[in-house]
């Protein structure tokens, strides 16, 4: 209907920030046109109504959707994660770090993470909490960042990017986030790089 937007978001702050009541919407600063390609037309417009319509004593709903973390594949138990995302996609990558990296948590005992974003500044987001994570765990995560533009290019366009994803071994999951034709994109990429496409997943 006119009065609903969908989209996908994902918790950014931690619970001890929580105040019942309110909530942050974390967004691009783009242009329509970007922010569609960035976000898909769904999220997209969902800042669009949020930008644009006021909200002073209206009630606004927001209903949880499905999980999208699911693998498929045969090499029980994961033991190895491969984080790929491309600008906000590194939000919800941040919150299954918190899930698998603490002891005893999970089967997981190495995660790499690569952070592609357009620009250098827009690392600012959430580089902070990425880098606390790394600290806590620095023998199990291991985290990559680097500049290039997704929506055009491909991540074998960059020696860079391509070296720092590791090679496919038996216990390994992929998870991409980010626009919907970046990740396809880069789902096509592993599994010519011999990553098996059930033990890829998109968020």
């Amino acid at each position: 209907s006119d009065s609903t937007a969908k989209g996908d978001f994902y918790v950014y702050l931690g619970d001890r920030s929580r105040r019942t009541g309110t909530f942050s919407i974390l967004a691009p600063q783009r242009n329509s046109d970007d922010e569609d390609g960035d976000m898909g037309f769904d999220e997209a417009n969902f800042i669009r109504v949020l930008r644009e319509d006021k909200f002073v004593n209206d009630e606004l709903a927001l209903r949880p959707g499905p999980s999208k973390l699911e693998y498929r594949g045969q090499f029980l138990p994961v033991t190895k994660m491969i984080f790929i995302a491309y600008g906000v996609g590194i939000v919800p990558i941040l919150q299954q770090l918190k899930a698998v990296l603490p002891e005893g948590s999970s089967s997981v005992v190495q995660v790499d993470v690569l952070w592609v974003a357009e620009t250098r500044d827009d690392f600012d987001i959430i580089e902070d909490q990425l880098e606390a994570e790394f600290l806590k765990y620095p023998s199990k995560l291991r985290v990559q960042m680097k500049v290039d533009n997704l929506r055009f290019n491909t991540l074998a366009d960059n020696s860079k990017i391509e070296s720092a994803i590791p090679d496919f071994s038996p216990g390994t999951m992929a998870v991409l986030s980010g626009p919907s034709g970046v990740s396809l994109r880069s789902r096509s990429y592993l599994v010519q790089r011999g990553y098996p496409d059930d033990c890829i997943c998109i968020l």
